[in-house]
């Protein structure tokens, strides 16, 4: 740690900044998003950090430490900027916590504002769905409504961030809108109930408000990790199916708890029933399509100026992606102990 740090009033650049410098010692504030000690392929200890602020987030080093700094803190930091598999990262030279920081002023945000989100949902629940539906689930919503506001959607594989829960559920309201409209005019019967899909949709993922600590560090919540957002989800409906009886048929609720059990698509994967009505099967390709171009726009914007290939991703299988050659830029580095010690 440099002590001398916050005396110092350099200019600080931002993520996205760090990532179209070429070279240099740059100095710079961030939220730290994660920090976890390993080891390295040599047996030397070093801190893996990921660095994020609204702009992106870049990955970091301190080699030769199992000291980092805390995850859930601003800090101000200069490193040595260079660039390992195609993407730019940083190796820490010495960081302080940045105690004044406004942690709101450093964390992703969705595209639209929350509150403009959950509205919508409400009028499209409202819309295009059958009544006691409609209001057995915005009971749900307006219940849990500040979590809502804030909670994001994964800890990192999709929609990480402020409101990215309810940014991925109105997404995946609006294509099914799209995909049953044009399904049906090229089937001359009605297969999917577009009121059950919408309502599934909107209740498929909401127990991440319990499994998820919230926007900022996010972590798995100990009832998340004992319980998990499906059993948490079905308990959410249930609990909604006792305050409101009568609002929806004994089948209709158990097409709602079956759309919740079985949106990851496979045992495998989590969901304790596969999906077996035409709503429940179409809300899990939706959520998949979703996630995943998520994950992919992410990768994409986060990509270092020039890179012809994103960095790795794991909600994409641990794929990069070829981003293409007209748009990479030559960045050359030399060869150091600092790349040869990769993990």
């Amino acid at each position: 740690m440099i002590e001398t740090m916050k005396t110092l009033t350099p200019e600080y650049l931002n993520v996205s900044e760090l990532k179209s410098t070429a070279a240099g010692f740059p100095w710079f504030k961030a939220l730290v998003k994660s920090s976890t000690s390993k080891t390295a392929s040599n047996g030397k200890p070093f801190v893996d950090v990921e660095l994020a602020d609204k702009t992106g987030t870049i990955a970091a080093k301190m080699w030769d430490t199992e000291t980092g700094p805390p995850a859930g803190q601003v800090i101000i930091a200069r490193g040595k900027l260079n660039v390992w598999n195609d993407q730019k990262q940083i190796v820490l030279a010495g960081w302080d916590v940045d105690e004044e920081a406004d942690l709101a002023e450093y964390v992703q945000s969705s595209f639209v504002p929350s509150q403009e989100l959950f509205d919508g949902l409400c009028e499209l629940l409202h819309g295009r769905c059958d009544d006691g539906v409609a209001v057995l689930v915005e009971n749900i919503l307006l219940t849990h409504h500040t979590k809502l506001l804030t909670c994001p959607a994964a800890k990192g594989n999709h929609h990480a961030r402020h409101g990215g829960l309810l940014e991925h559920t109105h997404s995946m309201v609006m294509l099914a809108i799209d995909i049953c409209q044009h399904y049906r005019s090229r089937y001359e019967t009605h297969i999917v109930d577009e009121s059950l899909l919408i309502t599934g949709i909107v209740l498929h993922d909401l127990g991440k408000i319990h499994e998820l600590s919230g926007p900022l560090g996010t972590e798995y919540t100990d009832t998340g990790r004992l319980v998990g957002h499906i059993p948490h989800g079905l308990l959410m409906l249930e609990r909604a199916l006792l305050d409101n009886p009568g609002l929806v048929d004994d089948e209709t609720a158990d097409r709602l708890r079956h759309m919740i059990l079985s949106h990851h698509g496979r045992l495998e994967w989590g969901s304790p029933v596969e999906p077996c009505t035409p709503e429940a099967i179409i809300l899990h390709h939706l959520d998949m399509l979703d996630s995943r171009f998520d994950a992919l726009a992410t990768a994409v914007k986060e990509s270092s100026a020039g890179a012809r290939w994103t960095a790795p991703s794991r909600a994409l299988g641990g794929k990069a992606v070829y981003l293409g050659t007209s748009n990479a830029i030559q960045i050359t580095t030399e060869t150091n102990e600092v790349n040869e010690v990769q993990s």
